[in-house]
């Protein structure tokens, strides 16, 4: 289950993925119970490799980045690996870059590879 960011832009709360958002507020839902038209769709996109983006969805990263490194290492499980591909892009890129925060993300990266290779034996 690929959990992604949906924003409700409306005025009217919405009722997406079994949760209801209230509007301005963004929730993270479940990929494949996003309504194919109406709303939802008039802020989700899909790039050239069918990866599901939003415009929010840097904004939640940044939300994460915030944490204290401590806090940000119990956050990591609970991301994509797309996403904390970007958490790190988004760290590096920092005013003040943290040593430990971006090490927590290659740390998890790494873990994730070496579970995926000893999958595939």
């Amino acid at each position: 289950m690929a959990l992604v960011p949906y924003s409700n832009t409306t005025t009217r709360h919405q009722h997406v993925a079994g949760k209801t958002i209230k509007p301005g507020e963004t929730r993270m839902v479940d990929e494949r119970l996003l309504p194919t038209s109406g709303p939802a769709m008039a802020t989700a996109t899909s790039d050239a490799a069918g990866i599901y983006t939003h415009p929010a969805a840097d904004l939640i990263l940044e939300d994460i980045q915030a944490l204290t490194v401590a806090q940000l290492r119990e956050a990591l499980q609970g991301l994509s690996t797309e996403q904390l591909e970007r958490l790190g892009e988004l760290e590096a890129n920092s005013e003040a870059p943290r040593t430990t925060a971006l090490e927590a993300i290659q740390h998890e990266l790494a873990q994730r590879e070496g579970e995926s290779e000893a999958g595939d034996r």
